[in-house]
Order: structure tokens, then sequence, then C-alpha cells
């Protein structure tokens, strides 16, 4: 799947960058996305925001301007994110009830910045001001003297006014005069689409995730397990936490670990935006079984080595080994995303041969079935009998597992 973004900076009066507005698209080759759903549009630009691009590297730690819906407000759907990443945009056909005054000033409490967006200076929005950071004015659908009036009417509050569709100097420099204290338009730059591939995740995983959200209490050692399970969610926890400081040799460990750091709260929140994207999840194919295969057979064969305490090691080796394949984007660029070992990232990228890069060539080698190749020698405690009956296990083990899960996803 295709993760789609567009990014327009916001500027000050000195032509500083102070934030972005994050725009909805569905494709690279429109500047304008098809947009049927507001709710689903912000879900999936929230979505993959947070979890596919990095919100904080996305804005380069800037606040990014989003449009929120009157039942995404309700929903609570704005708490997904953090209050320092966003401003919460309000768009300009909301309904303005009491209740949703009191979700205002609860996203107020809790530290969020709220917008009004194409504020054209009609009474009827007159009870959201209070409650506005920031109010946006189109300057394509004002003319000057509603622009001024807007400006004369606000000039005593707190309110910082944003003037948007900037599209000359004279533009520019006369919103300046007025009082306005930010601007966004052509003038400054156009959106830019950004693009990532959306790693698939298993339904399945999705499935036994949620049921682990639902308890009272969050069981780290089940997520792990699951986590563990399915290659793209193992890579997408790490890219997640950015490093693998908590890795002792043991992934399961350092999977458990990233979660405690995460938190309840916050995993709850990650998993969440993970499954607002629709239509997001797929079953697991052969090649994220064989992934899976792969790791654990090089687990098993370390273990019968004098490599056995670095044997979690060859499972996250061997699962990553065709990570590149499963989600379509070079291993180079997947490996800017996570910190691994480096004696792992220099076999994944072909710039070294060790003792691990033989482990991986052997379970390749191994698993073509061709009894006239040569297997690299890996001085191993066990006799190639014992070698087959172990690849046999792993077959078992990975079959149970994968079995197990589509039972799950049904």
């Amino acid at each position: 799947m295709e993760a789609y973004i567009a990014r327009q900076p916001i500027f000050n009066c000195r032509k500083k960058v102070e934030g972005y507005e994050l725009l909805y698209r569905d494709s690279l080759t429109v500047n304008q996305a098809n947009i049927s759903n507001g709710c689903q549009a912000t879900s999936r630009l929230l979505s993959d925001a947070i979890t596919v691009f990095g919100l904080p590297q996305l804005t380069n730690w800037r606040p990014a301007y989003i449009n929120f819906t009157k039942d995404l407000i309700m929903n609570d759907f704005v708490l997904l994110a953090q209050p320092q990443d966003i401003v919460v945009e309000i768009v300009e056909d909301i309904k303005i009830t009491n209740v949703l005054l009191q979700k205002l000033q609860f996203l107020k409490d809790e530290g969020y910045v709220l917008a009004l967006d194409d504020y054209t200076g009609d009474p009827a929005f007159q009870r959201l001001l209070p409650y506005m950071d920031i109010v946006k004015v189109d300057f394509r659908l004002t003319d000057y003297d509603t622009q001024r009036r807007i400006a004369n009417n606000l000039k005593d509050s707190s309110i910082t006014l944003l003037a948007e569709k900037i599209e000359t100097e004279e533009e520019f420099v006369r919103s300046m005069h007025l009082g306005y204290q930010l601007f966004q338009g052509y003038y400054f730059e156009k959106p830019v689409i950004l693009h990532r591939t959306l790693p698939s995740i298993a339904a399945s995983s999705y499935g036994r995730i949620l049921r682990e959200l639902h308890q009272d209490e969050i069981d780290f050692d089940r997520c792990a397990h699951i986590i563990h399970s399915d290659v793209v969610l193992t890579y997408r926890i790490m890219q997640k936490i950015q490093t693998l400081q908590y890795y002792r040799g043991n992934i399961i460990t350092a999977i458990k670990l990233a979660l405690v750091m995460m938190g309840t709260q916050e995993f709850r929140r990650w998993t969440l935006l993970l499954l607002a994207r629709e239509n997001n999840v797929t079953r697991f194919d052969e090649l994220v079984r064989q992934s899976y295969l792969r790791g654990i057979f090089i687990e098993r064969l370390m273990l019968e080595s004098n490599m056995a305490k670095y044997s979690d090691r060859g499972f996250l080796l061997g699962m990553f080994s065709l990570l590149d394949q499963i989600l379509g984007i070079e291993m180079s660029e997947l490996l800017q995303e996570i910190n691994v070992p480096v004696v792992i990232s220099e076999v994944l990228l072909d710039k070294a041969e060790n003792e691990y890069s033989r482990f991986l060539d052997y379970a390749m080698t191994y698993e073509k079935g061709d009894p006239n190749a040569e297997l690299p020698d890996l001085d191993l405690r066990i006799c190639p009998e014992q070698v087959a009956m172990l690849y046999m296990e792993c077959i078992r083990e990975t079959d149970h597992i994968f079995n197990e899960l589509g039972e799950v996803s049904r």
C-alpha cells in the first residue's frame, strides 16, 4: 500500500517556517485529493503521519496543522496525537453546539492549540473565537475590507492571525501591515507531496493486539510475542522507538522493554493509529512466512554453535533479510529508520562477510533443498541428519504459528 501526504509550510513575518499544514492526498499525480469523507481522510492522514512518516520528523519538530471534523473531535481522535505535535484546525462548516464548545475547552486544558480555518468574520462563528488560538483568513475568499475588519476586531485579543492563500509580495506586505502574524500560500511555497510505501501488517496480528488493548491491564509479554511473529510489526516497533538500546541478545525482551518504555497509553495510541487507516491489513503471505522460518532456523543453528549467546540476533538477521522484498523498499533505506547491531546491518547491506553472514548463507542455501549445494562451514555441534531434523522442527513450528494466526483472523 502507498501513503501520500502533502505538506505546505507556514511562515512568520521574517519568512521563517513556524509549522506545516498537512493535507490528505491519494496519489503523486494530483495536487488535490478526491475526498468524499472528511473523517476518513483525516484519520488516514494522521495515522500515516505518525506511524509511517513519523510526525516530528515530517514537520522538522514544528507543529502540524491538521483539519478535524466535528465527529473526530467529539470522538477524541485528536488525543491520538501529542499536544505539542499538532494544531487542531476547526473546519469552517462545523456545527457549533454547547457540547462541542465543552470539548474544545477540554482540548485547550489538555494543551492542544486550536485554529479556526477559513474565517470570514461571519457572526455565526463568534462563539468559537474565545476558544481559538489561531484564526486563518483565506485571502482568495475575502476582500481587503474583510481582511482589515477581521484584523481590527481581533487586534486586542490573544488570537494569532494567519493569512492563507498568499500569492504575491504585495499581499504579503499588505497582510503584515494589517496585523497578520503567520502566512501561507503559493508566494512562499506550494504543497509538496511526500510518498512512502505503507507496510502491510497481518490482519491476524491486528486482531490479537486489539484483544490485548481491550484488557484492563496490557500484558506486554503477550504483545511482544505477537509482534515478534510479524516481521512488519517488528520493524515498525523498532522504527517507532528508533533504537535497540534495550537489546541484550534477546529480541522478545527488547520488544517488551520497548513497549514498557512507550507505556500503556502511548502503546494504545500507536496501535489505534495503525488501525485507523481503512483496508491496511492483509493476511500473511508466503514471503512473510518464509522470513519467520528463516529467522528461527538461523536462531536454532546458532544455539548449536559457539554463537549460542547471540542466537536472537540470528532471528533478527533471518527475519529482516527478506524485509526489503516484503515492503518493496531498498534495504539501505529501511535500515536508516531503525538501529540494529552493526554486525547485522553490514550483512543485510551485503557489506561484510562475518560469522553472521555465514549463518545467513547457510540458511538461504539450505532452503533451496539442493543436495549438491555446498553449505558454509559453521562448526556446528550437530551432524547433518540432526540439522535436517532441526529444520523440520522449524517448519512445524512456523506452520503451527501461522495456522493459529490464520484461525484467529477468521
